[in-house]
């Protein structure tokens, strides 16, 4: 339908056993048995202590997989340590299962093949025989639509019999308008003890929203979503259930682009609860204002099913991302607790106070630059827009996920293109002109299909003062000179076997005279060192195949150094000269997105899971136990955006766009505010500024090291692909989208 569509980003379902897509966040230890299959179409219901799941479809677990065709119903107990199928059947999207606590009711739906026909049916499972039983249909088919039951009474609330199929790589974004005829406005009431059972249409309600999700709450039933005639749009009402009337209800702080499809709504203990993308809300006790909760629902995912038991919810299934999932949360409501995400006062440009000297800076030689995100670059900007403080903006040749490299003058960016992404690309683009020098372009030696859920240029190059070296996610790596001529090249996919998955998404790392390459995906994975002149490998160390896109880092120990990696599950530190193995930790989940840092003899991981942003010692031997864990950052969690460090605080930033302080000596929370948009690029400190870019291009710039949120600036610039990465040289930011190069700042030494 529709409205899976545009949230699940044409998702795709997903066996468990599949790795998650970096393009979304990793999960952390599941809190409930998993389905037995992904579902972006799920609905749920308790009968007693039961919890029954339905999902209208069984999809495929990759783009390449076959679809079983089958729609299902999932069965747990309290006691059981898996879900039971209780029943498979023909596929039907959209439908829903309510209980009256005794029995279980299926609502309407579309047929997935032929000309998908909204079905009016009323259903009730036999537990007996195994069966669905028909009842008297409704007055029309619908699909997308909600249902609940009162006592006795079934109500049914808006939906659509789709006549326009939503197909094509655009519908997601674009798609088709609702014909009038398609919508079903009115409100439909079952008196589930008749015999047979008898429908009612309710004449003083009107409603035209499907996608939307309901629940009852107290002497109403409450409705929030979704798709409206304007497209998505939430709107919120609470239909009275003694008057039958519908009237205006405060509409949850859903924030980012769902704008209400796909949400879920659950009663349960006293409390109305919603759930979007990926957070939980619950309604005042006064019913006039919806609280965000501080409960992270990782990974995101839309389209889930929110299930109230006795006190107690489960968020079922879902889709974001290009990805399907079959997690199940469960969630206790008694230790909810609102969110500490707070507003951050606007404090004027220019009254930050005088800044700290800075040394200056014409480098930018790799992933997060010369130190973790820190630049000594004087006369940054702290303001621009569109029509301001822009010097150039530059078209790279293709599409790339990585970060601007700079080195005296030239800035470097890789890129992708063609449709399979055959052909990798290398610019040099003048650092005050925008003029490009030179595109060094090679034939990818593992061609894929693009798609939202494969790495596009994603590895950052790195830079010297002789050589720019490059990698891709095909595996093809090399070395030109700063003029662009090729000065080495190799595949390590000819060298130790294809890359599967998504390809390589971490960037290079290196000292002196070595390059350090994390090849972390679902086949063969291992950590290179490879000599920066020759390209010729220096050493090998094997790993288990685990897709990963955080970098390495290479970090001093005793009299050498060490290469220290984070990868989903573990971290792990070896011996720079020789690729042996030092120490390690494991049992740890989500470290799979965001990379480390090193904050003086400390290193700090960041993590999608709560529980697993630790602070390490450097020095040790074998396997690191708990007790030397210096702090785990419990309340903080990141995403694709690596965490900075600032005196005495360190800022991570989650899926959802908020940014969190935590105290560097202790983990705990400082403070907590939310950005305009989520942020992928790794904010960049300087001096007494935090400079965070979001994916959308606002750009936020806080007060470094502050004991709350200070925005000193923020700065909208009109973007067409999302931001990947940003580097600072003397007087300019050079931020990276997917498609452009832009300088902010309008000449060295001249930002404002």
């Amino acid at each position: 339908m529709v409205a899976a569509v545009i949230l699940a980003g044409g998702a795709i379902a997903g066996a468990p056993a599949i790795a998650q897509s970096p393009l979304s966040p990793a999960a952390p230890p599941e809190t409930a048995p998993p389905l037995p299959h992904p579902s972006s179409d799920a609905s749920g219901a308790y009968v007693s202590d039961v919890l029954y799941v339905h999902t209208g479809e069984q999809r495929p677990a990759s783009r390449t997989a076959a679809s079983t065709g089958k729609a299902a119903l999932y069965a747990l107990s309290p006691q059981d340590a898996s879900w039971t199928t209780v029943w498979t059947g023909e596929p039907i999207r959209g439908a829903v299962l309510v209980s009256d606590g005794e029995d279980l009711y299926r609502v309407g739906g579309a047929e997935v093949t032929g000309a998908r026909r909204a079905r009016p049916d009323l259903q009730r499972w036999d537990r007996t025989d195994g069966r669905w039983i028909d009842l008297t249909p409704m007055p029309s088919g619908r699909t997308d639509h909600a249902a609940v039951i009162e006592g006795r009474r079934l109500w049914v609330i808006g939906g659509w019999a789709p006549s326009v199929a939503a197909e094509g790589p655009g519908a997601r974004f674009r798609p088709p308008a609702v014909p009038a005829d398609d919508w079903r406005a009115d409100v439909l009431v079952a008196d589930l003890d008749a015999d047979p059972v008898a429908w009612t249409v309710v004449e003083t309600a009107s409603l035209r929203l499907h996608s939307l999700a309901a629940a009852v709450h107290g002497d109403a039933i409450w409705v929030a979503g979704g798709m409206t005639p304007r497209g998505p749009e939430l709107e919120a009402h609470r239909l009275d259930l003694e008057t039958r009337t519908l009237a205006p209800a405060p509409v949850p702080p859903v924030r980012g682009r769902s704008r209400g499809v796909g949400l879920g709504m659950a009663s349960t203990g006293g409390g109305l609860y919603a759930s979007d993308i990926n957070q939980l809300y619950r309604l005042d006790t006064d019913g006039r204002a919806w609280q965000a909760l501080a409960y992270d629902i990782a990974p995101e995912r839309a389209n889930h099913a929110l299930v109230g038991g006795a006190d107690v919810l489960h968020i079922a299934g879902g889709a974001a991302h290009g990805r399907t999932h079959a997690r199940v949360d469960r969630v206790e409501t008694a230790p909810l607790r609102p969110s500490d995400v707070v507003e951050a006062p606007l404090r004027a440009a220019g009254a930050a106070g005088d800044r700290p000297p800075l040394a200056g800076a014409r480098r930018w030689p790799g992933f997060r630059g010369p130190a973790f995100g820190h630049s000594q670059a004087r006369d940054l900007p702290l303001t621009w827009s569109d029509g301001e403080n822009i010097a150039w903006r530059h078209p790279v040749g293709g599409y790339g996920q990585s970060s601007p490299v700079v080195w005296d003058g030239l800035v470097f960016v890789t890129a992708i293109d063609g449709p399979w992404r055959e052909t990798q690309i290398v610019e040099a683009v003048d650092a005050e002109t925008g003029v490009l020098r030179w595109r060094h372009t090679l034939a990818s030696s593992q061609p894929v299909e693009v798609s939202n859920i494969v790495a596009k240029g994603a590895p950052t190059p790195r830079v010297d003062a002789e050589r720019v070296y490059y990698l891709f996610e095909s595996g093809d790596i090399g070395a030109l000179s700063h003029d662009g001529e090729p000065i080495w090249s190799r595949s390590l996919k000819a060298d130790y076997g294809g890359i599967e998955g998504y390809g390589l998404g971490s960037s290079l790392a290196g000292n002196d005279g070595t390059l350090f390459v994390l090849a972390a995906h679902d086949g063969p994975s291992y950590l290179l060192a490879v000599d920066a002149a020759t390209g010729e490998t220096r050493w090998k160390a094997d790993r288990p195949a685990t897709s990963s896109w955080t970098t390495p880092i290479v970090v001093p120990s005793g009299g050498g150094e060490l290469v220290v990696v984070s990868i989903d599950g573990s971290v792990e530190a070896y011996d720079a000269e020789t690729g042996e193995r030092v120490w390690w930790i494991d049992g740890l989940s989500g470290n799979r997105l965001s990379s480390p840092v090193l904050v003086d003899q400390r290193i700090v991981v960041p993590s999608a899971d709560s529980r697993s942003n630790l602070a390490l010692p450097i020095e040790h031997g074998g396997r690191l136990p708990d007790e030397l864990v210096l702090w785990r950052g419990r309340s903080a969690t990141a995403s694709m955006s690596s965490p900075v460090v600032t005196g005495e605080a360190i800022y991570f930033i989650n899926s959802r766009g908020v940014i969190r302080c935590l105290e560097l000596g202790s983990g705990r929370s400082r403070w907590a505010t939310r950005l305009a948009s989520a942020a992928w690029a790794t904010p960049i400190v300087n001096g007494d500024r935090v400079y965070v870019f979001g994916t959308d291009g606002v750009a936020s710039i806080f007060a470094a090291d502050a004991a709350e949120p200070i925005e000193l600036a923020r700065n909208s610039l009109t973007v067409s692909e999302r931001v990947y990465g940003v580097a600072a040289v003397d007087g300019a930011l050079l931020v990276r989208t997917g498609r452009e190069l832009i300088r902010i700042g309008q000449g060295a030494g001249t930002g404002r």
